[in-house]
């Protein structure tokens, strides 16, 4: 095979595989989403329980879309609220306050959102004691479409492909000489 038909061939390819390149990021973008879907944690502490007396703490975090929120789960309960009766409430945009204990998938709206506990201690439990609870929020969330920045590493692939396969075609022009 000839120098010309050998860079004919690295051209085309070149060409091919950068357009193929940014024709399969173009297709696969919509389907990635631009956000996972949100999963908050929380942090209370509890000082000086005393058996018997239910004390309330707050946290919030924002909520940055919507989403429904399909599980709560307890990370961490050290101290005194290993052993503590805790009341948990979820408030929102949306449906206002939920229990997310025994609430199921629950839609709610962008914004802060705050968390209540209630711990009480049994009547017969050591009080005084501090207590750190862990709590975890999960939600999931509709995947948005990949727009601007996010479609630049597939788009930038394809054109530096297609530009090394320009630039093949380009340095491997030789100049015809006119017959002596």
């Amino acid at each position: 095979m000839s120098w010309s038909g050998i860079r004919a061939a690295l051209v085309a390819a070149t060409i091919g595989v950068g357009v193929v390149t940014s024709a399969v990021g173009v297709a696969v973008l919509p389907l990635a989403p631009t956000l996972a879907a949100p999963t908050p944690v929380f942090t209370l502490e509890f000082g000086g329980l005393e058996p018997g007396v239910a004390e309330m703490r707050s946290d919030s975090f924002e909520l940055d879309r919507e989403a429904t929120l399909v599980d709560f789960a307890w990370v961490e309960r050290t101290g005194v609220l290993a052993d503590a009766a805790l009341i948990v409430e979820l408030c929102g945009i949306g449906p206002g306050c939920i229990d997310p204990t025994t609430a199921g998938d629950t839609f709610f709206y962008p914004g802060t959102m705050f968390v209540n506990v209630t711990a009480q201690l049994p009547p017969t439990a050591q009080g005084g004691e501090p207590g750190v609870l862990l709590g975890q929020f999960t939600f999931t969330a509709p995947e948005l479409a990949s727009t601007g920045w996010d479609a630049a590493p597939w788009l930038a692939a394809g054109a530096a492909l297609v530009t090394v396969g320009v630039l093949f075609a380009a340095l491997g022009r030789r100049p015809r000489r006119a017959p002596s």
